[in-house]
Parts: structure tokens; sequence; C-alpha cells
């Protein structure tokens, strides 16, 4: 129905069926809330026998990550849906697939992107250091111990966040955005990503990969890519701080440091370079061959929707403000060890 619209007709249909700015501002900040109010009714509901309910560190930490990835992340973005009436579908990019050779590219690219982002990320956090001294581990999962509970983090780490914060970030988010521009929503959606951590150790790792995640989303106009991504980054991570597993990797970086070194600073971006460029050329192509065009999105005419009033510029000003200062506090505090 919607493609035997005029073309300000369509930009209409379109602001109605997706998700304004000031919106996706609102979601993001009700995931503390959302979060808190969860972990305090259920304290409510134990009280003292709270912390008793869990056998070890690991067990508190696995319910703090269900909690915060179901109830606040996965389930906004729904909420917000389902009482503006938007289309889910097309908002969350669940229209459209990848294939085989996607998926292949987007698993070589997550390796590159893997080393790339950790060794950026890890040159800030060794500048903050000098500036504000060392970090605490405070905010830092307990490592899984056992097969069993690599299982569970895999679960809980890789699964749910590859969901949960690409349903928030990469569809409700990036479809808000996309009403300004492309960059735009791709810049925002990552800043978003990125504070959304609460922890400076992880915010510039986070920026970098939700530019290459927001980057495949929007190029494929689908959610699986970006999850792909998010899950297969996440799954390198558990792995590899698997005490078996970071053992050989410890020794291997210590008594290879010159291959290692020469992986992560030339190898690892040719990697994500390739698989960057296989991914985007094949995904122009296919799109071509299904739609004409090679770069599609359910979005048609986004520069001429309706523009968001003063009021509700203000209101999206506002939460953002309270989302920063939230995370600012809570990188504050988890940097300190408070």
């Amino acid at each position: 129905m919607e493609n035997n619209l005029s073309l300000y007709a369509r930009a209409e249909y379109d602001n109605q069926r997706y998700p304004k700015k000031w919106q996706a501002m609102l979601a993001v900040f009700l995931q503390w809330p959302a979060a808190y109010a969860v972990i305090m009714a259920f304290y409510a509901a134990f009280g003292v026998n709270y912390s008793r309910l869990f056998a070890s560190e690991f067990g508190a930490d696995m319910f703090n990550g269900i909690v915060s990835q179901f109830f606040a992340v996965m389930i906004v973005p729904l909420f917000m849906l389902s009482v503006t009436k938007n289309d889910a579908a097309s908002t969350l990019r669940m229209r459209k697939k990848v294939d085989f050779v996607q998926i292949l590219a987007l698993l070589i690219m997550s390796v590159g992107v893997f080393f790339v982002a950790q060794t950026l990320n890890s040159i800030v956090v060794t500048s903050l250091s000098q500036i504000f001294g060392e970090p605490s581990d405070a905010g830092k999962m307990a490592d899984a111990q056992n097969g069993v509970q690599l299982l569970f983090s895999i679960a809980v780490i890789c699964v749910l966040p590859a969901l949960g914060e690409e349903m928030l970030f990469r569809g409700y988010c990036l479809r808000a955005f996309e009403r300004t521009s492309t960059a735009a929503a791709i810049l925002m959606s990552s800043m978003l990503f990125s504070i959304m951590h609460g922890n400076a150790q992880q915010m510039f790792y986070a920026f970098v990969v939700g530019i290459l995640l927001a980057v495949v989303t929007i190029n494929s106009d689908c959610l699986f890519a970006g999850a792909t991504v998010h899950f297969t980054l996440n799954l390198i991570s558990v792995v590899l701080m698997y005490p078996p597993v970071y053992e050989k990797y410890e020794y291997f970086v210590e008594q290879y440091s010159t291959i290692y070194s020469a992986f992560v600073m030339k190898v690892s971006p040719a990697i994500l370079a390739g698989g960057l460029v296989l991914f985007l050329l094949y995904t122009k192509k296919k799109n071509r061959r299904l739609y004409g065009k090679g770069y599609v999105s359910d979005m048609a005419y986004p520069q001429l929707m309706k523009k968001e009033s003063g009021g509700q510029k203000a209101i999206g000003i506002i939460f953002f403000i309270l989302f920063l200062l939230i995370n600012i506090c809570s990188a504050i505090a988890q940097w300190r060890g408070i």
C-alpha cells in the first residue's frame, strides 16, 4: 500500500509509523529505572535473604545481567513501540534477511574489529589513567570457572545483548535518528550505545564497535546483521576470559609478543577492512538484484518527514542530559571503586 503513495503522503505515513527522536531519548533513559525497579522489587520480596539466593558472585552477576538486558534493554523498546503504535517489524528492521555470504563477511570483520577496538580502547584507558589514576575492578563481571558457567555466560553476555541492545540501539534509536540523516543515525546510536555502558573502561570500545554495528545494520536494513557481529564480539571476549583459554592466550602473548603485536596492529585491521568491504559490496549487489537499488530502507523520504516541535526537542534534550548524568556518575563510581 505504501508504495502507491505520493512522496509527501509516504513521508507522512512514515512519520506516523516510526519513533521520534525524543522518544528514542526517553527509551534509552528508561533503562535505568526499569532495571532498578525490578532489582528493588526482588530485594523487597526477599529482604535480607537477597544476597543468599546466589551461591557465588558469578550467580549474582548473571542475575543482574538478565535483569538489565531483558527487563530494561529488551523490554523498553517493545514497550515504547506498543504505546506509540509504531510499526515494530520495520522499526526494528525485521523485514529483511542476511544470507550465508553476508554472515561469513560479518564473522570475518568481527574478528578484526575485536582486536582493533580493544587496542584503541586500551590507548584511551591508559591516557585516562595518567590523569585520573588507575581504574578499579568495580563493575567487572565474574568470569566463568567451569563449562556450565561458560554456557550460562554465553547466554547472558552474548545472546541477550545481541538481541536486546540491537533492538534498542540499532533498531529503535537508529530508526529515530534516521529522520535527520544516515550519518546522524550512525553517530547518535553509537554514542548512546557507548554512554549506556556507564563504564569509562568500555566506552570507547563500545563507540567504535557501535559505528560498525550501525553501518552493517543500516546498509543491510536488517537487525540480524548487527546482532551477528555483536554476538560474535561478546563470544570472543567471554571465551578468551575463560581460565583454561585465558592461560594459553596469555602464554602466547608473552612468548610470541612480536607475532601478536604484528597481528593486532597489521593483520586485524586488514581482516576488518576485508570483511567490511566484502559485506558492503555484496550487500549492494544483493540489494540491486532484489530491490533495484544499492541502498534500501523502509523509511523512504526522511528529509520530507515532519520535524519535531520545540517542545519535543526540549523533552529529548532533557532525557539525554539525565541519561548522560546517570552514566557519567556510574562511570566515575566504577573507576574509583565506590
